[in-house]
Formats: structure tokens, sequence, C-alpha cells
């Protein structure tokens, strides 16, 4: 009986979202479309060297990157949340294949090209690796362990199966924790364009917890969604959302934030059961690419008016964001939109940084020790659970700075490293395929717990979004199972929290839905 619920809950899931395959394509031709028409009519684009020996490895790569999706596309089950799709949507295939082309007809010139000794071997061996390190993650995903790991996983999982009216209270709750944390956070460095304090054994604690914000933030679009009809506190909750924006604009200073508000909106409507017609994916695509665009002007103008990384007090970011907001206004808006345009061409690219560590990781292995790189993500995955504050003189772990300095000979600055780059790095090419093969067994266990074949709750779903919130595949290797696992850790304890903040006992998610 249970699982014939399960069944039926997400095939109606399914047709709920019979337009997604549409709505799907729609975003990505639509950025696309609108990013290339630009490029046309920039006169440097015309003056471009086309590397065409290049171009054969970037479609291949495009291919092996579009497999999952089109796999699931075939089988009518595309959702672009799916762990393999949302990797390729949000950073595999815009910073690999789009950065890619970008770099093969010339278009940028990245200062990390002058640091390849053969840029154009450098440059294939680079794509052979994310091909690799990509193909390892889709196998690892779909062999059964992890499916099964995830199953048994999610029968003892609480459903947290709540009312979309028992979720305003927590959700209020959680918002005001993580905004203290984030500015916790922002007084260590953490966040807001600035240097990490290392002797504050509490900054990654603080950044941590700060990620209660954003669970607060899809609980609360959840509610939005999922409510059968327009109420008074939809008001409130709309203003949650905003203060959750505008505290991050403003204390981060990040050009991803507005995307990441958006994003979480999309996925809050596509898992509240709404139907998602081409018509509304066509709108989310055009709220993301926007959002893509205005995030990369107000970020980049945020840095350039901050111009160093010096840590400052409240009053004086508030400055910077004041004269940053006014900058923008008062520029020209076709220079405005073009600085945008190349910044976020910059930005996207991740082939040539992961390039320097193809060209170079033999040849630094011997240095990584003083730089305490060596063994890296050994060191980090047994000493990530030992807080600070407890161990004071820990090793330093996710140290991009000094990999900066290493491979970049600047330590001003946080390169790409990306997974596929860690694991060269640390265990040569061998490593690639197995170490993304152990992430794609972690992704379907997450995703068979949470998702797959099962009714989608609010709590599940919002588990699922921190989960993939969490996922980073542009820093160390490492980090995609530390933070999974204190992400998680987060969430189940504020969940338990927020089944003792209901009012009503009797509806008690852990008292009732426990499996």
């Amino acid at each position: 009986m249970f699982e014939a619920t399960k069944l039926n809950s997400a095939k109606a899931l399914t047709e709920n979202h019979s337009g997604i395959p549409k709505a799907a394509i729609g975003l990505m031709a639509g950025a696309l479309v609108i990013f290339f028409v630009w490029m046309m009519t920039d006169d440097m684009f015309w003056r471009t060297r086309i590397n065409y020996r290049l171009l054969p490895w970037i479609g291949a790569t495009a291919v092996v990157l579009l497999v999952p999706s089109v796999y699931l596309f075939w089988r009518k089950e595309l959702d672009i949340f799916h762990p393999l799709v949302h990797a390729s949507l949000s950073y595999w295939f815009p910073a690999f294949v789009v950065g890619g082309i970008f770099i093969a007809t010339d278009f940028i010139q990245p200062y990390q090209m002058s640091l390849l000794a053969e840029p154009d071997s450098d440059l294939i061996w680079t794509y052979v690796y994310i091909m690799l390190g990509y193909a390892g993650m889709t196998l690892g995903f779909y062999l059964p362990f992890g499916k099964w790991l995830g199953t048994q996983a999610s029968r003892r999982l609480p459903s947290w199966d709540w009312q979309p009216n028992q979720v305003l209270l927590p959700a209020t709750a959680f918002l005001g924790v993580g905004l203290f944390f984030y500015i916790s956070a922002f007084f260590a460095g953490v966040v807001g364009f600035s240097i990490v304090d290392k002797t504050d054994a509490f900054a990654t604690l603080n950044y941590t917890l700060s990620f209660l914000a954003l669970e607060a933030g899809f609980l609360v679009a959840m509610f939005i969604f999922k409510s059968r009809s327009f109420q008074i506190e939809h008001l409130f909750a709309v203003g949650l959302i905003v203060v959750l924006l505008v505290s991050r604009l403003s204390l981060g200073g990040n050009r991803s934030t507005i995307l990441l508000i958006v994003t979480m909106l999309a996925m809050a409507y596509f898992y509240s059961g709404k139907r998602l017609t081409p018509k509304t994916g066509i709108v989310f695509a055009l709220l993301a690419f926007f959002a893509l665009i205005g995030g990369m002007i107000y970020g980049t103008t945020f840095r350039s008016v901050k111009e160093s990384e010096d840590k400052v007090g409240l009053e004086e970011q508030f400055e910077t964001v004041a004269r940053t907001i006014d900058l923008i206004a008062t520029q020209n808006t076709e220079r405005v939109l073009n600085e945008g345009f190349l910044n976020l061409a910059e930005r996207i690219d991740g082939v040539s940084s992961l390039a320097v560590v193809v060209s170079n990781y033999e040849r630094l292995k011997p240095f990584e020790s003083s730089f305490g790189l060596e063994n890296n993500i050994f060191t980090d995955l047994w000493t990530s659970f030992i807080p600070r504050f407890v161990w004071a003189n820990k090793p330093i772990i996710f140290d991009a700075r000094a990999y900066s300095d290493l491979y970049f000979n600047f330590s001003g600055n946080s390169y790409a490293l990306t997974p596929v780059g860690d694991l060269l790095r640390n265990y040569g090419p061998v490593g690639v395929p197995i170490g993304m093969l152990l992430i794609g067994i972690i992704l379907r266990v997450a995703y068979s717990a949470l998702v797959e074949n099962q009714k989608i709750t609010i709590g599940r779903a919002t588990a699922y979004y921190m989960f993939l919130v969490s996922l980073s595949y542009e820093g160390f290797y490492s980090t995609i199972f530390i933070y999974g696992t204190r992400v998680f850790a987060i969430v189940f304890i504020s969940f338990v929290i927020a089944d003792a903040l209901l009012i009503n006992k009797n509806n008690s998610v852990i008292a009732k839905k426990w499996r």
C-alpha cells in the first residue's frame, strides 16, 4: 500500500510537470541565444582567431554532459533539479562548454592561459579529464548501490509531511537565527568580499549555521506555492524572502545572490506540485537570465567600489552598497550591460583554471607540502569534523588562497579548482573517475532518500534543496562530502525543532511520520 502511494505520488508529480522538458529547453536555449546574439554584436567577436583543434573536444564534452538529460528527456522524466541535470546546467556545461567556446574563439584571454606550458595540449587533456570526471559521476549515480542505500534511508527518515500553514512559524524563527549567524560570518570575514579571520575559531560554524536562512526561504516559498488561496500571511511571507535577498546582497556582495533566490523559487514551485508549463518555464528562464546579468553587474561593481578585501563594519558595508547602487544607476546603461556581459563571459570560464592544474600539477607536486596542500583531500575529510574551537591549531581546510598562490602566483584571488582538479592533484589521472564515481553515489543516495519515487513533502523537498545548495563543483573535492554532511545535520536538527514549534501536537511529524 505504501509503495503504491509513493509510485502514484511520483506519477502525479511527473504529470503535473509534463511541460518541464519544453520549459527546460526554453530556459537553456533562451539564455544561450540572448548571450550569443550579444557576442555577435560585439566587434571583438568578428576579429577573433578560432582554435579549430579545440572545438571537437568541446563538442565531445557537451555530448557527455548532456547524455543524462537526453536520457531522462527520452524517458519523459526530465527534472531540471535532478542531481546530474542540475550539475550540468548550473556549472559543468556553462563552465566547460560555453567557457571553452569563449576561449576557442579567443573572445576572452584569461590570465590563466599564460601559465600553460603547452596551451593546445593542456586544454585537450583538460577536456579528457572533464569527460572522465562527469562520466564517472554519472556511472556512480546509476550504480544500484546508491539507489538501494537511498531507498533504505527514505524508509527510516521522517516524512516531514507538514501542511503549508504549519511552516511559517518555524521558518520565521530559522530566518532570524540564520541571519544572526550570517552577520557573525560577515564579521569573521567569511562573507562580504573580505579576508577570512583564521584566528576566529567559530568562523566556519557561523557560516554553516547561516544556511538556516536559506532553509527558511525555501520553506516560505513552499508555503506560498502550496497554499490553495491567497491569505494575508502571504504578504508576510513575501517580506521574509525580500529580507533574505536584501541581507545577502548587502552583507555578502555576491554575484550569485539574485540567481540563488530565483533558483530557490523555481525549485519550490516545481516541488510544490504546481503545473510547470512551457510558459512558466520561460518566465523562470528570463528571471534566471536577468538575475545572472544583474548579479554580475552588482557583484563586480561592489568589489570595484570596495577596492580591498579588508574587513569593515556594518556602517561602512552599507555605505559601500549605497555607492554601488548609485554608480550602477548613474552609469551609461549600454556600458553597464556590456561590462556585465563581458564579466559574465570571464566568470563563466572554468576551463583555463582547471587547465593550469592539468599543465602544472606534476611539476608543482614537491612544493605542495610547504603550502599546506599535500594530500589535502584526506586531511580535509578527517579534520573537518573536529571544531577549531576544540583543536585551535588544526590544519586549514579548503585553503583556496594557498592553492592560488602556488598554482597562479597570486594569493589575492580564489581561482576555481573543481573536484576534478583536486583529484588529479592528489591521486593522478586514475583518481578522477574513481573519485567522481563516489560523488555520483552520494548524489543518488540523497535523491533516492528525499525525492525519487515518493510523495514530495515540504520537509523532504527542503532537505533536498539544502543538499543541492551545499554542492560546489568549483571548489575542493572534499567540500561536497563535508558541507553535505554538515547541512543535512542542520536540516535534521532544525526539523526536530520545527516539529516542536508546531502548535497542533497531534500532528507531530516525529511522532506520526517516523517510519
